[in-house]
């Protein structure tokens, strides 16, 4: 019996960060990378491909101090 992969959508603001994720979750059979975008307000969009799990950069350009949780 074969179960659907994880579908997983990438938002970060720097390339090479997506990138890494992107390879690291590659070889993982049980998940699949199926969107990436590089801002935030481009994750509804990405929310298209109807992904399981969204990660996300908390600290990207556009998100101010006051928006981030106290931690």
């Amino acid at each position: 019996m074969s179960s659907s992969p994880i579908r997983v959508v990438l938002v970060d603001d720097h390339a090479l960060v997506r990138a890494g994720i992107r390879s690291l979750l590659g070889p993982m059979h049980d998940v699949q990378v199926v969107g990436e975008a590089e801002r935030r307000r481009g994750a509804p969009a990405a929310e298209r491909e109807r992904p399981d799990v969204i990660l996300m950069d908390i600290a990207m350009k556009g998100i101010t101090a006051s928006r981030r949780r106290p931690g």
